[in-house]
């Protein structure tokens, strides 16, 4: 994750939340990169994401491919993490080098693959807005083309989807049950409600009998 977990990010339907924010933005993200991608494109390699730790962005970006390919005709090439650590071998994406992929670089590592194109991207943010109430997360993608060696299309997507109202309602209803002064509170609450209508009803009786109009006996 680029942002660092925080009180917001743990809160009751936050983690589902910050997951449909990233899909959102990686549906955009691949879906503007494609807008310019040459037909003749059969088969596409993705590079392991910049700021995705533990390869959920790449899965996402792998499966929107997928869905895409079935429309276009192109197929996604797959790689465990182990031969993708062996294939790229001392080269690294950093947030320096991640825009433009050097051109003999590009068609060594599609000629390793046995792919037309390779798509590289990286994770911009990712966790809960200010409010707490939505995830929000940005990705950004990058296509290069295997033959020519040169960028042939970019995306950006950004995701903010809001808390399920359902979910967050429970867990907190729950939360507030599993506190250990909830129920002492509760018994105080109860206790004093009952004291409170017993001396109520003593007012309302003395206030009776001293306003109860006397009878005058001849």
């Amino acid at each position: 994750m680029v942002s660092p977990v925080s009180a917001n990010d743990t809160a009751p339907g936050a983690m589902d939340a910050m997951e449909a924010a990233a899909r959102q933005a990686v549906e955009d993200a691949v879906s503007q990169m494609l807008r310019n991608v040459p037909d003749d494109i059969e088969s596409i390699a993705v590079f392991p994401v910049l700021n995705d730790d533990d390869g959920f962005f790449k899965h996402l970006i792998e499966h929107e491919l997928i869905q895409e390919g079935g429309h276009r005709g192109f197929r996604v090439v797959t790689r465990s993490e182990s031969e993708w650590d062996l294939l790229i071998g001392e080269f690294v994406f950093t947030e320096d080098n991640f825009d433009i992929m050097p051109e003999e670089q590009l068609r060594r590592f599609g000629r390793v693959l046995g792919a037309d194109a390779l798509v590289w991207s990286r994770v911009r943010a990712l966790g809960m807005d200010d409010t707490g109430l939505k995830g929000r997360a940005r990705v950004e993608t990058r296509l290069g083309v295997v033959e020519t060696g040169q960028l042939a299309g970019s995306g950006s997507g950004i995701g903010l989807v809001a808390v399920d109202s359902e979910t967050f309602i429970t867990a907190f209803v729950f939360g507030l049950i599993g506190q250990p002064w909830f129920w002492p509170m509760v018994v105080i609450a109860i206790v004093g409600g009952v004291v409170l209508a017993v001396v109520w009803l003593w007012l309302k009786r003395r206030v009776d009998l001293a306003t109860k109009p006397r009878e005058v006996v001849r």
